[in-house]
This record gives C-alpha cells, structure tokens and sequence, in this order.
C-alpha cells in the first residue's frame, strides 16, 4: 500500500470538470470546516486543517499541527493563485473556462513545478508535469518547502522520492524530469490513469483504474493540491473512490476505502492496508 511514489503522486493530480462551468471554480454545497486523521502510527485523532470561508469562496486552509497555511486569490469566482506561508505561490492560467497551466514558485519568485493542461472537448486529457532543474539544486529548500505545499505527509514523503530520483539523473536524462498523465473518463469521474515517463532512454508507463459510488466528493473540483485527503491531494472525480486497482510493470496493487455519511457527503473514510494498518479522515462541515 503507497510503495511507489508515482502512483502516490497520481492521485494528488486528478481534476475533473464540466462543460457548462468554469475550471477553477469551487463552490460545494457542503462546505468543509476541519479535517482530522488518524492512523495506526499517529497517537491519536489529530487536526490537520482549519478552513475559512468567505460567502461561497474558500479564503484561507491554516495548519491544525503548526503555524503554516495556505490562502486563495479569486478573480471573481475563478482562482487565480495559492500563497502559501512560506513564500510559495501557485498560480493559475486559463483560457477562458479551460484550465491552461499552473506554475510554483518559490519564495525568489524562482518556477519549480510546472504543469500543463490539454482538453478534449470539456475534459482534461492530458496533463505534463515539468520538474524545472533549480528545484533539484538543493533538495534540503524543496523539501522544506513541501510542508506548505502538501499537507498530507505520506504525500509529501512520496514527492520528495520522484525530487531524489530526478536529481539523480539531472545532466544525464533531462528527460526524466518530464511525466506525462493521460485520463480516460465515465462521465464526470475518471476511470482510468495512464502515466508515461523516459529515464535512461527506456520507456516506463504506470496505470490506475478507479471504482466509484453514488455519494459526493466535497473536494470536486478543487484545484488545491495541498488538502488533507485519502487521495493525496483532494483532487478528483465527482463521487468517492471505493477502490484503486495500480498495475507498475506487471505488479498489481488494490487498495479498497470505506465511508461514514451525512447525508451525501462523507464523514470519515477509512483505508486498510496490507498489514492491518489504517489510515482514516474525518470531516466536519460549516452548518
């Protein structure tokens, strides 16, 4: 369960969107106001995120374990960046409705991550995630710099594997600083995740299919990649994950989830791992 960085990564990426509305723009019906976990390695239920809003804008994601947080930029209803309490930025482009690119930046205003978005008709198809070479120059900054930008730690570790990996190869394969995902989709969720990267001139693909059930995902259609979930990153496909089913070079991986609701929206979700570990978030909601 989470042995191999891409696919951990994977998740962290997933997007979806519809026609008739603005990518970037994220209004649940059920607002999130704290989120907890809790794991067989953590000493107890923890709280990871304090969320603010303003009307039906989410502001502000502040630390429930330290002083670091996250605030949101709008251009109307559309989000436009995400400064983080380190210095980090993220910041969005679009073509009118469709999400284009977004872009890291360090505290220097220096580009890190840069990931770019390709649609067929109102989906996203395919996004290429670039590692520039200064985010490899000095991994003890990036990594301290991925405390505001993923919160999850799981997430976080599985990251700073694919940084270690690519600054191995920096000079040889520029290549491997490149991952491309392709995305197949069953109406408003993704059913299958294709991703495709080069090192050492050797082709390597990975690949995810996803079963769903018929409840809400509160995160549809976040483009923050730094929430607390059990998808390493919240962002996803309109109904909830039950179950992962990852193929890495002939090696299979099932990770199954189950959920507690309130109404149609999830409570607590729970993941078994292979050895009697869990891992379990909980959410409470504006009233």
């Amino acid at each position: 369960m989470r042995k191999n960085f891409i696919l951990l990564l994977i998740a962290a990426l997933f997007v979806t969107m519809t026609a008739c509305e603005k990518e970037g723009s994220y209004s649940p019906s059920k607002k999130i106001s704290k989120i907890f976990s809790e794991s067989t390695f953590s000493n107890g239920k923890q709280l990871d995120e304090i969320w603010t809003w303003e009307d039906d804008l989410l502001t502000k994601i502040a630390s429930g374990l330290d002083n670091s947080f996250r605030h949101f930029d709008y251009d109307g209803s559309q989000l436009k960046a995400i400064r983080y309490s380190n210095g980090n930025k993220m910041e969005y482009s679009y073509d009118g409705g469709k999400l284009i690119n977004a872009t890291l930046y360090d505290s220097s205003n220096e580009p890190k991550i840069s990931l770019v978005f390709e649609h067929v008709g109102s989906k996203i198809s395919t996004l290429t995630m670039t590692y520039y070479s200064s985010i490899l120059k000095s991994s003890d900054e990036v990594f301290a710099g991925l405390d505001d930008f993923f919160a999850d730690p799981i997430m976080k570790e599985s990251v700073k594997k694919q940084i270690v990996n690519c600054k191995a190869k920096l000079g040889t394969e520029a290549s491997t600083n490149i991952f491309t995902y392709k995305f197949e989709w069953d109406g408003d969720n993704i059913k299958n995740l294709l991703v495709e990267y080069y090192e050492d001139e050797k082709y390597h693909s990975y690949t995810q299919s996803f079963t769903y059930d018929k409840m809400l995902n509160p995160f549809y259609k976040s483009l923050d990649f730094g929430m607390t979930t059990i998808t390493l990153g919240g962002i996803t496909s309109k109904n909830n994950i039950t179950k992962i089913v990852s193929e890495v070079e002939g090696e299979y991986d099932e990770e199954s989830y189950s959920y507690t609701y309130d109404g149609k929206f999830p409570t607590e979700v729970i993941c078994y791992g292979d050895y009697g570990d869990y891992y379990a978030t909980y959410y409470e909601y504006e009233d």
